[in-house]
């Protein structure tokens, strides 16, 4: 099969790989990813690779090609996820935490839910 992403290492990029995965301190992700690439550039097929590393082989596929196209540095990291946006602005949510911290309704032990979102 036509590897459409080749992976060729130079040296240093290499030693730099070799060097993550013999450290303990890396997330497992950055260690499966460097041994993907590691295992890519000795020649092995995607098939290969998963076989060995018990991963997927579109894994294998999405980090040859952040590797071709990006660079060993951003094939090895995360790309920034944004996140949910909050329900509450930091004004309203500032609001709700005075609410909360203050002393609870005539009858009441302390707020509730409901009774915050009613007031």
């Amino acid at each position: 099969m036509l590897v459409k992403y080749a992976v060729k290492l130079t040296e240093e990029e290499r030693d730099e790989l070799l060097n993550l995965t013999k450290k303990g301190k890396n997330s497992s992700r950055v260690f499966k990813r460097s041994q993907i690439l590691l295992l890519a550039d000795e020649g092995y097929q995607d098939q290969e690779i998963a076989d060995i590393l018990k991963v997927g082989e579109s894994t294998i596929h999405r980090t040859r090609q952040r590797y071709v196209e990006q660079g060993v540095g951003l094939a090895l990291g995360e790309r920034p996820r944004p996140g949910r946006p909050g329900k509450l602005s930091p004004q309203a949510e500032a609001l709700l935490i005075a609410k909360a911290c203050s002393d609870p309704p005539e009858g009441r032990n302390c707020w509730t839910m409901q009774l915050l979102a009613n007031s």
